[in-house]
């Protein structure tokens, strides 16, 4: 990466209590996560795979966002606010094909 300096990296691995098919209470649940791995001076926090619709691979067409889907603005503005990285997984509208973070 360019820029980059020999400093360390921390890095927060959020294991959470999800709902199934919940995109709301997912990503609520996932905004105070960010918040806390920002407090305790994470640079990066990661989610499970499919952790915003509650890991449901039947939901995935279901539950699929758009690229401009307002969750995606939500936690950008949670980036933005706490300075860190933010990797979760979903799944995509049908103009990409579904995916998650852990592929």
């Amino acid at each position: 990466m360019t820029g980059c300096t020999n400093d360390d990296i921390t890095i927060a691995l959020a294991q959470l209590p999800v709902i199934r098919g919940a995109l709301a209470d997912n990503l609520a649940k996932h905004l105070t996560y960010i918040e806390r791995a920002a407090y305790h001076g994470a640079d990066v926090i990661v989610f499970p795979e499919l952790s915003l619709i509650g890991y449901e691979p039947d939901l995935l067409e279901a539950l699929a966002m758009s690229d401009d889907a307002e969750a995606f603005a939500t936690l950008r503005a949670a980036v933005r606010a706490n300075n860190l990285v933010v990797i979760a997984g979903c799944s995509l509208s049908k103009t990409r094909r579904s995916i998650s973070s852990a592929r």
